[in-house]
């Protein structure tokens, strides 16, 4: 239905996608040539194409909080090594101890054997300076506060990680979206 983050290995043929609705990890191989995929239908596509069901790998993080979801987005690829961004959502129990995010890595060439969590994130308690914090994501405008009129807006930020890139001395930058741009916009 729809995708997060897309990612071309500068070092292979491999264009990295992350499925929202599917939760997967959809790796196409661009070996072929180019005159063959133009215009490619999925019979002609799927040689190309593997997909891996994020939440069934090794090493994925359980989401905190009974009923809450694991929500990839990010995704990069650095010097030989994948990288994951993806929250704990504590949509079901709206408890804000429950909303994380990680950071996995895994190897692209060797995808089913998992991820190593290398980061995680408290959003409960980050920013502390921040006047508003992040709050767990929100399916109504009741979890909000809110009813969804122009009389009664609400201001709801809810974290994606969105982004992942590294510097030139290898330190990572984490891009983090306001879900609630998206949603109630």
């Amino acid at each position: 239905i729809s995708y997060g983050d897309i990612e071309a290995d500068a070092n292979s043929d491999k264009v990295f996608m992350i499925n929202l609705f599917q939760k997967r990890l959809i790796v196409f191989n661009g070996t072929a040539a180019t005159a063959t995929l133009n215009g490619a239908g999925a019979a002609a596509l799927a040689p190309f194409t593997t997909a891996y069901d994020i939440l069934s790998l090794p090493g994925i993080p359980a989401a905190t909080g009974a009923g809450n979801n694991i929500r990839p987005y990010a995704i990069k690829i650095y010097k030989g090594k994948g990288y994951l961004g993806v929250v704990s959502d504590a949509m079901a129990t709206q408890n804000g101890a429950d909303l994380r995010g990680y950071i996995l890595q895994f190897d692209p060439n060797n995808i089913a054997a998992g991820f190593t969590t290398v980061l995680t994130i408290n959003f409960n308690t980050w920013p502390t300076a921040a006047a508003r914090y992040w709050r767990p994501w929100a399916i109504t405008w009741a979890q909000t506060g809110g009813d969804g009129t122009a009389s009664n807006p609400r201001d709801y930020p809810t974290p994606i990680i969105a982004g992942i890139e590294f510097n030139e001395d290898g330190s990572m930058d984490i891009g983090i979206k306001d879900r609630w741009g998206d949603q109630g916009g």
